[in-house]
């Protein structure tokens, strides 16, 4: 899909999954990618890459990363904190 235009979205991915998307988000709720796909719909790709790259990240509650080239290595921390966080409160749920 990258490789064709579309926009590869990874939310709280691993290692095997964020070297091969464009964008990333680490967050604990999935409404957090919509505004990606705002700006996807609106201008394309570059949109979102400009959009990720200028969001402020002063909240702690979601992270956007640009993952192209070596980008997915800096956010792997972020996605390793969610995934775990989430499935710590799925583990409460019984």
């Amino acid at each position: 899909m990258r490789d064709e235009g579309g926009l590869a979205i990874v939310f709280n991915g691993n290692e095997y999954a964020l070297p091969y998307g464009n964008v990333g988000v680490a967050a604990g709720d999935l409404r957090a990618v919509l505004p990606l796909l705002d700006a996807f719909a609106e201008s394309g790709r570059e949109s979102v890459r400009e959009w990720v790259e200028s969001h402020p990240r002063e909240d702690e509650a979601t992270h956007y990363h640009w993952l192209e080239d070596d980008g997915w290595q800096k956010a792997l921390p972020f996605h390793r904190r969610w995934r775990q966080q989430l499935r710590g409160q799925a583990a409460q749920l019984g």
